[in-house]
């Protein structure tokens, strides 16, 4: 039993200082995000990207952003030129089980207070930069084969990259270039007597930092892993399209409806060019879709139409950019039977703009996946 005490010691000591480190994320948390929004829309108003700006004014919201990153900033920047060790003291909160109101009481438990040692900057605190960079990644890869309607939130991404990559460079030439913090670590080192600076940077920095930032990924990336990996066996074993299917087809889908759809696989090559149905009213850079088809020529024989409606419009341009890279298409799809009323006027929907089916004939289906 020895190793397993061991075991709970050594986690004792390493996520003791997570409170700490979850106010470091935070407070650089609150300093990127809401200097990325207002930086973007700075962007968003001037134009960028061969869209054109929209000529808007910041509003409150987004001044209300700058002075919170400001404040943020002024944080991160003293804990960058003056670091400290202080003595941290953490206290869990427990339930009572009692109620006032509508109120659960909830009380600190003394017993269970832990205190130690917390340096406000070391270099593997840009670890904890991880986790942030995953919602500007998230706004760019949302607005990949977008319009320039989405141009507020592909420049927020870009200015969010671009703001962690310089907070990155700030924290090591300060540790390594301006040796700001080594002098307090040395000195602590020294009061402990026998336990080397690189050894004390180990345990009380880089282990602890390391750890958390794994376990938040840990948390949130094994869920979507599964997610994904289930999405990806699902197309799999979805059936091919074959214009017989068009018989059977189902009724056209039809908004708030609970009517199952019926995915298919589409595998084959584009025929002729795709069409895309511009938005209605204002268009901004002239490349916003509500809608868009591409004819297949499918290996089973025969072809299909693929519509994507408006939020689909991207992903089928994906699907469209691989085939052109690759000679063929693979997507998934929907079955249909004709369009409704409302993919009609909404998404501009119509086999107008392509040539009659062949002899062979023409199935219809909706791209998405199921």
């Amino acid at each position: 039993m020895a190793w397993l005490w061991y075991g709970v010691l050594a986690a004792d000591r390493l996520l003791r200082r997570v409170p700490s480190l979850i106010q470091v994320w935070l407070v650089e948390y609150f300093l990127v995000v809401p200097l990325a929004f207002f930086i973007g829309k700075l962007v968003d108003i001037r134009g960028a990207y061969g869209c054109p700006g929209t000529d808007e004014t910041l509003d409150g919201t987004l001044w209300g952003c700058l002075g919170l990153s400001c404040v943020c900033g002024f944080f991160f920047m003293k804990n960058l030129i003056a670091p400290r060790f202080s003595a941290e003291t953490w206290t869990p909160r427990v339930s009572t089980g009692l109620e006032v109101g509508d109120v659960e009481l909830v009380v600190a438990n003394r017993l269970a207070t832990v205190t130690y040692p917390f340096l406000s900057s070391h270099p593997s605190y840009a670890l904890l930069l991880l986790p942030t960079s995953w919602l500007p990644l998230m706004m760019i890869w949302a607005t990949e084969n977008q319009g320039c309607s989405t141009l507020y939130w592909k420049a927020s991404g870009i200015a969010g990259l671009w703001i962690i990559a310089a907070m990155v460079v700030l924290r090591l030439i300060c540790w390594y270039g301006l040796h700001c913090g080594q002098e307090a670590l040395k000195e602590f080192a020294a009061e402990m007597r026998g336990v080397s600076v690189a050894r004390l940077g180990w345990e009380m920095a880089w282990k602890p930092t390391l750890v958390l930032v794994t376990l938040m990924h840990l948390i949130v990336c094994v869920p979507i892993g599964i997610m994904f990996w289930q999405e990806h066996r699902t197309i799999a074993a979805l059936p091919p399209v074959a214009v017989e299917m068009a018989e059977d087809a189902p009724p056209p889908h039809v908004f708030g409806s609970d009517t199952p759809r019926r995915w298919l696989r589409v595998e084959g090559r584009i025929i002729g060019d795709p069409v895309f149905w511009p938005a209605t009213g204002e268009n901004r850079g002239g490349n916003n879709y509500r809608g868009a088809a591409v004819l297949v020529a499918l290996d089973a024989g025969g072809e299909a139409l693929l519509l994507a409606e408006s939020m689909g419009v991207g992903d089928l341009i994906g699907d469209i950019q691989e085939a052109n890279a690759t000679g063929r298409i693979s997507s998934t799809g929907s079955l249909a039977n004709g369009f409704s009323e409302d993919q009609v006027q909404y998404y501009g929907f119509t086999e107008d703009d392509f040539p009659p089916p062949r002899e062979q004939g023409r199935v219809l289906l909706i791209h998405g996946y199921p």
